[in-house]
C-alpha cells in the first residue's frame, strides 16, 4: 500500500479477520494499528470508507483503543452484521458457530 497506491485514491478499503497476532510481543505485526490506520486513511479520498470486522475479541479492544487514536483524520460510523448483506465464508462460519463479530466503519474527513 505505502509504495503502490497513491494519495486519496481509493474509495473504500475493506479488512476483514485480519491475523489477531495474540502475543503481546507481536502486536506490531498487526494490520489494525494507528500506524497502518494513518497510512490507510492518507490512501483514502476525503469521505472514503474503511470496513472492519473481526471474530477475536481482545483484537477487538485493541482496534477500539486504536480507532479511538484517530479521531482527527476518521469519524465513526454505526455499523454491524444487519449492514453487511454478503458475508465471507468465515464470518458466515463464526456466526454459526456463534461467535460474536465486532463491526468498524471509519469515514475519512
Amino acid at each position: 500500500m505505502r509504495e503502490l497506491v497513491p494519495f486519496a485514491s481509493l474509495d473504500a478499503i475493506h479488512i476483514y479477520f485480519p491475523d489477531p497476532w495474540p502475543k503481546k510481543k507481536h502486536h506490531k505485526f498487526r494490520t489494525v494499528r494507528f500506524e497502518n490506520l494513518i497510512m490507510l486513511r492518507n490512501r483514502l479520498k476525503k469521505g472514503g470508507k474503511l470496513f472492519i470486522a473481526t471474530d477475536h475479541p481482545e483484537y477487538a479492544e485493541f482496534m477500539e483503543k486504536e480507532i479511538a487514536l484517530t479521531g482527527a483524520f476518521f469519524k465513526r460510523l454505526p455499523y454491524g452484521g444487519d449492514d453487511r448483506p454478503i458475508k465471507t465464508k468465515w464470518e458466515k462460519k463464526q456466526i454459526a458457530d456463534c461467535w460474536e463479530i465486532h463491526y468498524f466503519l471509519l469515514e475519512a474527513i
